[in-house]
């Protein structure tokens, strides 16, 4: 659930602020700093899941568990997603002088 989430991600906002080993107490000011109530339960069911887990593991947790969330089914929204690309640039290309009709004034003259 989405309680759970916010624990996660306040533990690896403090291991991608470089606290390698964050505490429950480290999580707890975390979540304290971001005006959000701490469930000591859930927070020691977290650290349960994720002991011994190295910080990939722990994204691809929370990726599986925001799959879950998320509902797969496209229905609502503002509209598809649509991929945006950039522009590419338009090449035109200048004929050089071996390349033109014969080039300078020898194009109006016939020359059989």
């Amino acid at each position: 659930d989405h309680q759970q989430m916010r624990h996660l991600a306040a533990y690896l906002l403090a291991v991608l602020g470089g606290n390698e080993n964050p505490s429950k107490d480290d999580i707890k000011n975390l979540l304290s700093a971001a005006d959000i109530d701490c469930d000591n339960e859930r927070l020691d069911k977290l650290f349960a899941e994720i002991a011994n887990s190295s910080l990939a593991e722990l994204i691809e947790l929370g990726q599986s568990k925001l799959s879950v969330i998320s509902g797969g089914s496209g229905g609502s929204g503002s509209g598809p997603a649509v991929e945006e690309k950039e522009p590419t640039p338009e090449v035109v290309k200048t004929p050089t002088p071996s390349e033109s009709s014969g080039g300078g004034m020898g194009m109006f003259f016939d020359s059989s």
